[in-house]
């Protein structure tokens, strides 16, 4: 089974053993599960950052199992991992020829969620990591506002705005017909919203979509949904969930929804159907049954007995048949129902 998901047995060793003493540290540290990999990111340098980013959607909000579970790291990165000062609860020391904003901006929102750090203090923090030269750059995207003014939220805005949006970006042939190939897929007829989520997955590995891979994602899955009330719901959510797992996550709740007032709706119309087979012989009429029936003590003008009105008196039918023609179908038809 190790050999067939491309790993060999000295690999899974290998990655059991680190996973097993990654656990350990943050146990010791006191990092809860729910943000020990978003613990363990933020302390990376930015080189393999991106490559924990590259094989996993979103490694915020795994647990060491799950990320365990993605077996698709190398030995020279679980060696990485283990070199990382993790007692020092800080970020990774800046390195100006290896950060990337984007990255960068990233692994700052990761830190200032674990620490729980009020939004009033983050631009702080990040005046405080930064290089002079680096904080100079910055205050160029906040200018007129001053660096301390300025929210994190707003700076990362203008940044990518003003450097991401139109920089330059070169890619290959292959990724631009992979990136045709994710932005044309739908959800096939017969394909569950997993099956459709893991084929996006899949190919947003080939089109080198960085940072914004989770949004992509979130975009192609909602778009592409084969059902088009499922779709409109999730395309008028008043905030759509972040990243693509958790619009898979929250279209699934309202897929089960829809189906359960479907199979609700079936059912009431296939009770009312058999309830239109059958006549009440107390009225005559279709639509509930002789139990329901509002005449059950009504006593019949014809033949005196309860439980039947006179429209449905089988008496009088049978005396019809014989040829009573003492009471016509008009007078059998006069009663109030």
């Amino acid at each position: 089974m190790a050999e067939e998901a491309g790993m060999s047995k000295s690999s899974e060793d290998a990655l059991d053993e680190t996973f097993k003493t990654l656990e350990e540290i943050f146990t010791q540290l006191n990092i809860p599960k729910s943000k020990q990999v978003a613990y363990m990111s933020y302390h990376l340098p930015i080189p393999m950052y991106k490559e924990l980013c590259s094989f996993t959607m979103c490694p915020h909000v795994l647990t060491l199992d799950q990320l365990r579970k993605e077996r698709k790291t190398n030995e020279k990165f679980l060696l990485g991992l283990l070199a990382v000062p993790y007692h020092e609860k800080k970020l990774y020391p800046y390195d100006k020829e290896t950060n990337v904003w984007d990255f960068l901006f990233d692994q700052f929102s990761v830190y200032f969620m674990v620490h729980d750090i009020p939004k009033e203090d983050e631009m702080t923090i990040i005046e405080e990591y930064l290089p002079a030269e680096a904080v100079e750059e910055l205050y160029e995207h906040t200018k007129p506002l001053k660096f301390n003014e300025i929210t994190f939220a707003l700076l990362k805005h203008r940044v990518k705005k003003t450097v991401f949006y139109t920089a330059e970006i070169t890619i290959s042939g292959k990724t631009l017909k992979k990136r045709h190939e994710f932005f044309k897929r739908n959800q096939y007829y017969n394909e569950t919203l997993s099956e459709y989520y893991e084929a996006l997955s899949n190919l947003s590995m080939q089109c080198e979509f960085g940072i914004r891979i989770n949004e992509h994602l979130r975009d192609r899955f909602t778009f592409g949904i084969h059902d088009p009330q499922l779709r409109n719901i999730c395309l008028n959510w008043p905030v759509p969930p972040p990243t693509g797992a958790d619009v898979v996550t929250c279209a699934k709740r309202v897929q089960d929804t829809l189906k359960a007032k479907a199979e609700k709706r079936t059912a009431e119309r296939t009770k009312k159907l058999k309830r239109d087979e059958n006549r009440c012989y107390r009225c005559g009429k279709f639509g509930h049954y002789a139990h329901e029936c509002k005449f059950v003590f009504t006593k019949c003008k014809y033949c005196s007995k309860r439980g039947h009105i006179q429209a449905a008196c089988r008496q009088l039918k049978n005396d019809l048949a014989l040829g009573d023609e003492s009471y016509t179908k008009q007078e059998t038809s006069t009663e109030e129902l």
